[in-house]
């Protein structure tokens, strides 16, 4: 079922269906501009098991827009992010590597989905493993995993309270210095689109946890009508 049509509405109606030259007609009209949809319409957000379930069919994007995962001195961890959606037989990484390599602006996973899918990610890091650490070297932490209940992972929407938490370790970059541009003015919350998540993770502590800062990547996912992707694809075909 896809969502419903972003495009105004409406009508223009004519008092006389025939009118000469320099009369006059009178004119009747109406415009109905849709309401935006707020995510909660796209989406269903589960707090206690960290899911993310499509309400309707619709397009998904995955950007990271930091990731502050480092040790005391300020070097980067290594790190995974994995996602399997439920209509996936496997789960793919969409991106692996340190915390100075990421480009807020590109797409890491763009992908039409229907009703009913559960969007799940998992990430996983090795703090003591920066970027010249041979891959033997690297020893893993646990994984973090949407939809079990590990913790470690907020879920964010447009008007939320901004995270207020204090990196565990000097040297690291806080998740509101990442999530600067995507707050109000007096930042005190969330300024995202209403069809926007931001999805915060720690990857070393649970969520009660003293110490969990959940700056260790911070994602965002942006939710788009399938038929203005479709839309879109025909303008590029065109060119």
């Amino acid at each position: 079922m896809a969502q419903g049509s972003s495009q105004p509405t409406g009508f223009l109606d004519a008092s006389s269906l025939l009118v000469r030259a320099s009369s006059k007609v009178g004119l009747t009209w109406e415009v109905n501009y849709p309401q935006p949809e707020i995510i909660d319409e796209i989406i269903e957000i589960d707090p206690e098991d960290d899911t993310v379930t499509t309400r309707v069919e619709t397009n998904v994007t995955v950007r990271l827009l930091g990731a502050g995962y480092a040790n005391s001195y300020g070097q980067y961890g290594w790190q995974e992010s994995w996602s399997k959606f439920s209509d996936e037989a496997i789960a793919t990484p969409f991106f692996v590597g340190t915390g100075d390599t990421i480009n807020p602006q590109k797409i890491l996973k763009n992908r039409n989905v229907d009703e009913d899918i559960e969007l799940n990610f998992g990430f996983r890091g090795c703090v003591y493993a920066i970027a010249s650490t041979p891959w033997y070297k690297r020893t893993w932490n646990d994984w973090r995993m949407m939809g079990t209940g590990h913790g470690g992972i907020l879920i964010l929407k447009n008007g939320d309270p901004a995270p207020q938490f204090t990196p565990e370790q000097p040297n690291q970059t806080s998740a509101k210095t990442f999530l600067k541009p995507y707050l109000t003015s007096n930042g005190e919350n969330i300024s995202i689109g209403t069809r926007d998540v931001i999805i915060l993770v720690d990857l070393n502590k649970d969520s009660a946890a003293a110490g969990a800062d959940y700056q260790d990547l911070v994602i965002l996912m942006t939710f788009k009508e399938t038929e203005e992707l479709d839309d879109e694809d025909d303008d590029d075909d065109d060119d």
